[in-house]
Order: C-alpha cells, then structure tokens, then sequence
C-alpha cells in the first residue's frame, strides 16, 4: 500500500486510498512567489491558533480503510506542515510529499496538489485548539494531528 502524507490527513487518507476528487479552488492560487493568505487565514500561527500554518504529527489513525500495522507505523512517525505561503510538506517513516495548499477555515476544506501531479486533494480539516481533525468525504474514520510547538 503507498503510504504519503499530505497535508494532514490529506496525505494520509488520500494517499492510501489514492482518490482523487476535482474541485475548484476558494482560494488565491498558492502557486505564487509572493504569499498569499485569505483574510481568514492568518500566517501566524501566535495570531490565531486556529490557524492551519504550522507542524502537526499524527496523534490518531481512525480510518476504517487502513491496516492496523499500517496505523501504527503512523502515529507518532507522520507529520505535515503548512506554511504561510500555501505550500505544505509531509513525512512518514516510508514516504515525503509536496505540494501547495489553500485552507478556508470558514469551510473547513482543505485543498493540496502534490507536486508533479495535476489533480487536487479535498478534504476537510477541522481545527480544535491544537487539534486537527482530517476526514475525506466518502472515507470512514479520520486522522487526528497535535500541533507541534517548536
């Protein structure tokens, strides 16, 4: 099973389960050299911790599609990370992801393009506190992240 990490779960749900859904864009393209961040998307994470900008790691793999072995590998070894110019990075122990992303937190909807791929990721990322919540709409379960603070 190809295991990536995406932005969250995006990497995790979608990648395992290797759907892909077309969708358009909320957001300015994160594509740019200049960032950019919807005004309800503040790039500092001090300015709002319900802000998506930052380093999570995997802290619950409930996605009824996965292994029990493939779970364990997970947790606590994946990580993504969301940066204020809409690109994100994701690591497991078995495989890395790139990508950009745009994130309306009014929606709740996370979109990512991995790199050197064309079709976009859409998932919904829930943020709590220092929690985020990633499920895809027709997976069962979710991934949950805990912000790390460095």
């Amino acid at each position: 099973m190809k295991i990536l990490l995406l932005p969250f779960a995006v990497f995790v749900l979608a990648s395992c389960k290797d759907k892909k859904t077309d969708a358009d864009t909320d957001k300015t393209a994160a594509n740019t050299t200049t960032p950019t961040v919807e005004k309800d998307q503040p790039a500092l994470e001090t300015e709002n911790k319900a802000s998506i900008v930052g380093k999570w790691i995997l802290s619950e793999a409930n996605d009824t599609g996965m292994s029990e072995d493939d779970k364990k590998d997970l947790i606590g070894n994946a990580d993504v990370e969301f940066t204020a110019d809409g690109k994100y990075m994701s690591h497991s122990k078995k495989d890395s992801e790139t990508g950009t992303y745009t994130y309306n937190k009014k929606t709740k909807e996370l979109k990512t393009i991995a790199d050197g791929k064309s079709e976009e990721e859409k998932i919904n990322a829930e943020i709590t506190g220092d929690k985020l919540t990633v499920t895809q709409e027709k997976e069962k379960g979710a991934m949950i992240f805990k912000r790390v603070n460095e």
